[in-house]
C-alpha cells in the first residue's frame, strides 16, 4: 500500500470509532448495559484494527511514523469501561479478560507513567466492585511504576490512596505505616508552613499555572493525610490529637475538612 492508501484506511476506521464511542457511552448512561457491552466490544475491535493499521503504516514509513499512543489510550480506556459494564452484568470472567488486555496494552505502548495511570484506573474499577485486595495490589503496582518513573508527587498520591483504603478496611496497622511513608515522601514538597490556598493564589498571580496546579495537588494530598491521621488517632482513642489534627486542616482549608 502507498502512504496515501494507508492514511485513507486509517481515516475510514476513525470515522467508525466516533459513532461507536457515542453509542456505547449513551447506552451506558441510560442504563442499557447489554447494548453498552455490545457497543464497547465493537468499539474495541475498531480501535484494535486502527492500531494494527497504524503500526503497519509505521513499519512501511518509519521516517514519517504516526504516534500510536492516542489510539492505544482509547483502546485501554474502552476496555476498562467495558470491564466495569461486564462486572455489573455479572460476567466477571469477561471483565477479567478485558482488564488483562488493558494492562497488556498499557505495558506495550505506554511508558512507566502511562502504565501507572492505567493501574490506578484498574484499582478504581476494582474498588467499585468491592474487590479490595485486588485494588490494593493494583495501587501498589501503580505506586511502583510511578517510583520507576521518578514521579514523586504521584507516588505520594497513590501511597495516600493506599493508606486511606486500608484505614477504611480497618487495617489500622498497615494504614498507619502507609500514612507515615506518605508523610515522609510529601515533606520535601511542602512549604515552610502548612500549605494553604494562598500558595495556589500566589502562583496564579505570578502566571505560573503549572506550579499553581502542583500547589493545589500538594494541598489536597496534605489535607487527606492529616485527616487520615486524625481519624486513626480518634479510632485509637487519642481524641486530643485527633482534635488538633482536624482543627489544623479546618483552619488551612475549611472546604475540605472531613472528620
Amino acid at each position: 500500500m502507498s502512504k496515501g492508501e494507508f492514511l485513507l484506511a486509517i481515516a475510514a476506521q476513525q470515522l467508525r470509532i466516533g459513532p461507536l464511542m457515542i453509542e456505547a457511552e449513551t447506552a451506558k448512561n441510560r442504563g442499557n448495559l447489554e447494548l453498552a457491552a455490545s457497543a464497547y466490544a465493537r468499539l474495541a475491535e475498531a480501535l484494535r484494527e486502527q492500531l494494527r493499521a497504524t503500526e503497519s503504516h509505521n513499519a512501511e514509513f518509519a521516517g514519517t511514523a504516526m504516534d500510536v499512543r492516542p489510539v492505544a489510550e482509547q483502546l485501554a480506556n474502552s476496555l476498562l469501561t467495558h470491564a466495569d459494564v461486564a462486572d455489573t452484568l455479572g460476567d466477571s470472567q469477561r471483565a477479567e479478560t478485558l482488564r488483562a488486555e488493558a494492562s497488556n496494552v498499557s505495558a506495550r505502548y505506554f511508558d512507566d507513567v502511562g502504565s501507572a495511570e492505567r493501574k490506578r484506573q484498574i484499582a478504581v474499577s476494582l474498588l467499585g466492585q468491592s474487590r479490595y485486595h485486588e485494588a490494593i495490589v493494583a495501587l501498589e503496582e501503580a505506586r511502583d511504576a510511578f517510583v520507576a518513573a521518578g514521579e514523586a508527587l504521584e507516588v505520594v498520591v497513590v501511597t495516600a490512596d493506599l493508606a486511606e483504603l486500608l484505614e477504611w478496611l480497618g487495617d489500622d496497622e498497615r494504614a498507619s505505616a502507609g500514612l507515615r511513608r506518605a508523610e515522609e515522601m510529601i515533606e520535601p514538597l511542602l512549604p515552610a508552613l502548612d500549605p494553604s490556598p494562598q500558595d495556589i493564589l500566589k502562583q496564579l498571580l505570578s502566571g505560573d499555572w503549572k506550579q499553581a496546579e502542583r500547589a493545589s495537588r500538594v494541598l489536597a494530598i496534605w489535607a487527606k493525610l492529616v485527616q487520615i491521621d486524625g481519624r486513626l488517632s480518634r479510632r485509637l482513642g487519642d481524641f486530643a490529637r485527633a482534635t488538633v489534627l482536624f482543627r489544623r486542616v479546618r483552619e488551612a482549608v475549611p472546604s475540605v475538612a472531613r472528620p
